[in-house]
Parts: structure tokens; sequence; C-alpha cells
């Protein structure tokens, strides 16, 4: 029975609260003992599939932090390797990192700490990142950029949905690491991974990747120290002995590569601004649906987007603290909705009107606007474009941005584009 069934998260009402879940679940764990040492006949125990949605009941509250039910998640992750998956998948499938800094550091440190490290790896699928940035008010909180890009290193091949605010957007879009190639080198700087895409690079001597700093560190110390010291060298092997052979086989993990992405356009992002860069940044390799808020430079900011022309994103969202521009395309001729912007923005008139949009000087009727759009592009069907003007700075407060990802990835609703984007 273990070899064929595979369960799958089920769509369940929100329950009301750990605790009577978890009394639940201990009852029923109660009753499989005592079935199990049956004296009269074999017991048969509980069904895998009542078992399984006894303990995805609480996935709900313990994303929404109730300490009950993350705390029988935990234990419960030690019963058995089939319970032990189900209950990491329940506890981090929707993870929210801490709001301030030094949480953060503190949960990130318990991570690295636990045995394996990182528990989590495998199974975040959704990861929202909204933090006050304090780093210059002390210096016990510096670095926490280079922790949250190993983070989404390690992560980065599960999630699907991602949220970032400002800094933690600004962090993201200055990994070099997310540009292939020989530009990716810089990014040794906060330990990330460096793939190699090019024929004559993957035919090299592979131990020739590896930094002088780190060959000086195993030459003095031993592997497994050096190893966790800095596991973002060591992806995915913690528990094997970090030695060179370990580095010339390691795994080649792919980069946090979202398909329902939402961020903040902070600058500056140095090199990565350059058009032909942020073009090739890996993160926007799968993105079909794009959140964008743009807290400054709105003319940049609109034809660095227009430069993902290549991506699957069928559905974009620029919002400024005056007025957001929906796009949603499923017509051949346009099918990607950065294409859309970039038909609009090549224009004059048209890039002129919504960049008085985005600095709240737009005209008095969206109407207008939203008709010459679609005059420029020559296209009605399956095309849905929308302008709202007026009061949309909450789409860049944090209230506002975690209330769309739990929609979006919590309860697989609409969110925000409900709001944006009005019906045909």
């Amino acid at each position: 029975m273990l070899a064929v069934f595979s369960p799958r998260p089920p769509v369940l009402l929100r329950p009301g609260g750990g605790a009577c879940l978890a009394a639940l679940l201990h009852v029923l764990l109660v009753l499989r003992e005592s079935m199990q040492h049956a004296a009269t006949h074999r017991a048969q125990g509980l069904p895998l599939e009542v078992v399984f949605l006894v303990v995805w009941q609480l996935h709900m509250p313990a994303a929404d932090g109730d300490a009950t039910s993350i705390q029988t998640l935990v234990r419960l992750s030690a019963v058995s390797n089939v319970v032990r998956h189900w209950a990491l998948h329940a506890l981090y499938d929707t993870l929210y990192l801490p709001r301030h800094v030094r949480d953060f550091r503190k949960w990130y440190a318990r991570m690295r700490a636990a045995k394996p490290p990182f528990p989590c790896v495998g199974y975040v699928r959704a990861l929202f990142v909204g933090m006050d940035d304090i780093t210059r008010l002390t210096q016990s909180s510096a670095g926490w950029e280079a922790e949250l890009l190993r983070l989404l290193h390690y992560c980065g091949s599960t999630i699907e949905h991602l949220s970032l605010w400002q800094t933690e957007s600004r962090a993201l879009l200055r990994d070099a690491a997310q540009v292939s190639g020989s530009h990716a080198r810089a990014a040794w700087a906060v330990g990330e991974h460096i793939l190699d895409d090019t024929p004559e690079e993957l035919e090299r001597d592979e131990s020739d990747d590896m930094p002088q700093w780190l060959r000086d560190e195993l030459a003095q110390l031993p592997a497994e120290h050096v190893a966790r010291q800095h596991m973002a060298h060591f992806p995915f092997v913690p528990r094997a002995p970090p030695k060179p052979p370990a580095w010339l086989a390691r795994p080649k993990p792919r980069l946090c590569t979202p398909r329902f992405l939402s961020l903040v356009l902070y600058y500056p992002f140095f090199e990565n601004e350059r058009p032909e860069l942020f073009a090739r940044m890996v993160l926007w390799s799968r993105v079909e649906e794009l959140d964008v808020y743009l807290s400054m430079e709105p003319r940049k900011s609109l034809h660095l987007l227009a430069c993902l022309v290549h991506t699957p994103t069928w559905r974009l969202r620029v919002s400024s603290a005056h007025a957001t521009l929906a796009i949603e395309t499923q017509n051949a001729a346009w099918p990607n909705a950065c294409g859309i912007l970039a038909a609009l923005l090549r224009h004059a008139h048209l890039e002129e009107a919504l960049l008085n949009e985005m600095r709240g000087h737009g005209v008095a009727n969206a109407d207008l606007f939203e008709n010459a759009c679609f005059r420029e592009l020559g296209c009605l069907r399956h095309v849905r474009l929308n302008l709202t003007q007026k009061n949309q700075a909450v789409w860049g407060k944090l209230r506002h941005r975690l209330w769309d990802f739990r929609e979006r990835a919590q309860f697989r609703r609409q969110g925000a584009w409900s709001e944006v984007l009005r019906p045909t």
C-alpha cells in the first residue's frame, strides 16, 4: 500500500484552530496503537489516507503560526519516514518568514543547526518575505541578505509562489548568480552557486570552479567542519563526508524560478540594471504571473519589464502609488504580456500617457487610455488590459501584499487580480 499510495494535498475547509485537531490526532494515534496490540486477532490499524488527511488538517493553522499545530507536526516528523514526509509537507508548504531581521536570523540559525540542516528543503511551495531592514541601525542584523539568498537557493527548485517586499527584492535582483556565465562569478561574495551554461565551461575541469579561499580552508581544517561553515558550496550533501570528491560530484540545484512572482523594483541593483543582464536573469525563466510595484524611476522600470518578452508571462500587473496597469493575454498574436507592454512603450504618446498615469497626472477617464492601447495593438480577442486609477499605493504595503499572497497561494483564489482586471 505504501508503494501505490501517493497523496496530494486536498482542498479542505480551514479549521478553527490547531488545538482541537492536535487532540483529534492524538486520539486517532492512540486508537491505532490499541488496535495494533489487540490480542484476539490481527490488528489492521487506520488507513493511511485517514492519517494523511488528519495531518494535512494542521497545515492551515501551522501556516498561521499556531504553536500547538507546529509542535504537533514537529513531533509527528519523528514517527516514521512516511509520516515525516507528510508532517514536513504540511509544516513548510506555505512559509512566512519573520518580519523583523533579528527574528529571521534566529530562525535561519535554528534551521541551519537542525539535524539534518534545513528540513524545509524540498517542501516549500509558497514563500512570503516582508522584512523590515534595520541594517543601518545595528550591525547585529548585517548579512541577512546573504542568508536569504542561500535560503532561496536551497528551496528554489520547489517554490511556485514567491512574494518579496522592498529590500528582499533588491537583494535578489542584485544577485549576480541570477545571470549565468562569466558575470555570475561575483556570486561567490554571497556564497551562491555558479551555473555554467556554455559548452566550454562544461568541458573544463570543474575543480577550477572552487574558489581559492575555500581551497585554503579545506587544507587547514577538516572537510566536515568547512562544509558546515559554508553549506552553500556543498548543497544537499550536509551528511556526506564533504571532501574534494564530494565537491566535484555535487548536484547542481536549480535557482529560485517561481511561476507566480510578486516583487518591488527597488533600486539600485547595480549591473543587473543593464537591460541585457536583466532580461537574462534566471528568476524570470518560469514566471507566468508577474506583479511588480514601482517605488521609484517608473520610466526605467517599465523599459526593463518590456525586456522580458521571451518569458512565459501571460499576466502582468504594474502598480505605482497612483495607478495600476493589468494585462492578461491568451492571444496567439500577443502571447506575452511583457511583449504587449513593449509594444505600448514603442509608441511615444502611449509611453508618455502611461508614465503620467504612474506619476499621478493621468487622464480623467481611464477608458480613453485603454481604447488607445487596443487601437495600437490591433486586437481585442483574448486580451484584457485595464488601468486602475487612484489609491493604488496599497499594493506596495505589506498588509495588502500579504492578503494577496494568502489568496493566491493558500486559498487558490484570484486575489488582487480580481480587483484590477475587470471582466470582459
